[in-house]
């Protein structure tokens, strides 16, 4: 009998084990499960705002972070912005400020590149940085009607940080004669543009960078037109300026 006790014993301790060990087995794949997957980058973690006082003349406009690399942060934004100076004070969407300087300018786009240096800025900010999300394979599908466009969204920024305004708006031409771009084909759209946003990275719905803006023209129109350089146009003068592969077209 004792002989039989024993061996209930030891099959029990044995099933109890099981058991646990199971449990175990659950739990920790239930954690697994539980485990967030990294969230995309915020737009707005790529946007920057630039503002100079040259000679009591107060220049500011937008900008968005194209590369950060070779301990520099390097921002594209409008040459018309630019031609007012060469130094700048450079506003990530958080308020975290930093001195800019401007690179260049492309000779054929409305596009400029300024450098900031990463030793400059906070590790906490540094850690929220982000270039724009660029998918060229769907601007190129979007541009040719092969994908509809959705609506586009420009993130307003000033020398506090993001200031929480998304102004929407929609595409009217991908690729339209701009007879003040050189006669080069730029990108149209119907948004409400304001004094500041030149020079702001254009986003469609998904928060890839589709253009940035120049401005809007009038031109004996009872409303004006607002154009920005398109996304391959940005890439090419960004290699012409910097001579850095941002992306690559083919």
């Amino acid at each position: 009998m004792e002989k039989y006790w024993k061996i209930l014993c030891q099959i029990c301790l044995i099933s109890i084990t099981m058991i646990f060990l199971t449990a175990c087995g659950k739990s920790a794949e239930k954690d697994v499960r539980l485990v967030p997957e990294k969230l995309k980058p915020s737009p707005t973690d790529s946007l920057i705002h630039l503002y100079a006082d040259t000679d009591g003349t107060q220049v500011s406009g937008s900008g968005f972070i194209a590369q950060i690399e070779d301990g520099k942060i390097y921002i594209c934004t409008n040459k018309h912005v630019l031609d007012y100076a060469d130094e700048w004070t450079v506003s990530f969407s958080n308020g975290t400020q930093a001195a800019g300087q401007t690179i260049g300018c492309s000779s054929v786009y409305d596009v400029g590149v300024v450098s900031v240096s990463c030793e400059d800025i906070d590790s906490e900010t540094m850690e929220k940085l982000s270039p724009v999300n660029v998918d060229l394979n769907n601007w190129n599908a979007m541009s040719n009607g092969e994908t509809e466009c959705g609506g586009i969204m420009i993130y307003r920024m000033s020398t506090e940080g993001y200031s929480g305004n998304c102004i929407e708006g929609t595409v009217t031409g991908f690729m339209e004669p701009f007879e003040y771009g050189n006669g080069l084909n730029h990108t149209k759209m119907d948004i409400s543009l304001e004094p500041g946003d030149s020079g702001s990275a254009v986003f469609d719905e998904n928060g890839n960078l589709l253009a940035m803006v120049v401005g809007e023209i009038y031109n004996n129109e009872s409303s004006p037109s607002r154009w920005a350089v398109p996304l391959p146009s940005l890439i090419t003068s960004y290699k012409e300026i910097t001579g850095k592969e941002w992306v690559s077209l083919f």
